[in-house]
């Protein structure tokens, strides 16, 4: 009965951790695995530097499909031409529409933002539970320098946590099998 405890406790703290999820895609425009669309656009309104984004320059905020929390979105861009680059200029007017390399979840909340070369762009979620949930409203933006881009390649990856109900319930599941495991001795 024991080992049949530990594995109920093992199942659940494993299923109760973080979650990566994987998405690919090619073109001009495209949609995740978890349902948001993408598409790369210049607006030459603007500085006029292609812009890859969720749901795009100008389209207005995506509703994020996912299962879990979203805590980090990392997208790393394959075979750019000679020359394209991320632009890691810094957003000068970070409140204001433009065409920055950036991340924007619930109630206007600035993801962090990591590079890594050329080509990846890791946003994280600030420590203060400002995850996105599903169903709630965000926006990505990776602007490129070096030149003109109409279709792009990338994978990335999608990192979740459960949502506070999940570690509820789970507590929930194992107080129920100590119950019974106490009842049976």
């Amino acid at each position: 009965m024991k080992k049949i405890l530990f594995a109920a406790f093992m199942f659940g703290a494993l299923s109760a951790s973080a979650e990566t999820l994987l998405f690919s895609g090619s073109g001009s425009s495209g949609t995740l695995p978890t349902g948001e669309a993408w598409a790369i656009i210049a607006d030459p309104t603007l500085r006029d530097v292609p812009t890859w984004g969720v749901p795009g320059l100008g389209q207005g905020n995506a509703s994020y499909g996912g299962p879990d929390a979203l805590i980090e979105f990392s997208v790393t861009f394959t075979n750019l031409p000679v020359g394209i680059t991320i632009d890691e200029t810094p957003d000068p007017t970070p409140l204001g529409y433009d065409d920055y390399t950036r991340f924007q979840g619930l109630n206007g909340v600035y993801w962090n933002i990591a590079y890594t070369g050329t080509n990846t762009v890791t946003f994280f979620a600030p420590g203060n539970g400002s995850g996105i949930q599903a169903g709630q409203q965000f926006f990505v933006n990776v602007a490129f320098a070096g030149g003109a881009l109409t279709t792009v390649a990338f994978t990335g990856t999608e990192t979740t946590i459960p949502e506070p109900s999940t570690f509820a319930l789970l507590g929930a599941g194992l107080g129920v099998a100590g119950l019974i495991g106490r009842k049976l001795r």
